[in-house]
């Protein structure tokens, strides 16, 4: 459901803008990071474009730059079944042809395998939200799962 924010909730967004540091880039180049730990990160619509062979081990990667009591917030669609390969379309629905420029690759999940790969990632799932994506196809599910570093 879209809505309109109000003055007060955009300040507040404004505000909390200021007290973190958004950092953009390869998410498997832990050069861009150096040695830092964080409090908090954010991987929003992501994991989904990795192979599901390949998930686990990012995951672990990004949850080793949280502080011990730290927190992840990570988002992905789910579904059913969990295929994966190179699709096209809008809605990520029909297998795309080989060699076609406009593929991309995705990964399904299925909602316990996700919150399973979080919790192996030494990370302790603390809230669930799972919402429709009625604006653009209200077939495709998102999973955000809200953990902490053990």
């Amino acid at each position: 459901m879209l809505r309109t924010l109000t003055a007060s909730v955009t300040a507040q967004g404004r505000g909390a803008r200021k007290r973190f540091e958004p950092i953009y880039g390869d998410v498997l180049d832990a050069t861009v990071l150096g040695r830092r730990r964080f409090q908090a990160v954010v991987i929003q619509a992501v994991i989904h474009l990795f192979p599901q062979r390949n998930a686990l081990e990012t995951v672990r990667r990004l949850c080793m730059r949280i502080r011990r009591g730290g927190y992840l917030w990570i988002a992905t669609t789910v579904g059913q079944e969990a295929p994966e390969g190179f699709y096209i379309d809008a809605n990520w629905r029909r297998p795309a042809r080989l060699g076609n420029p406009n593929a991309s690759f995705r990964a399904f999940h299925t909602r316990g395998a996700f919150l399973a790969l979080v919790e192996r990632s030494e990370m302790l799932v603390v809230r669930e939200i799972e919402n429709i994506d009625a604006e653009r196809d209200h077939r495709r599910r998102w999973l955000v799962v809200v953990a902490r570093r053990l």
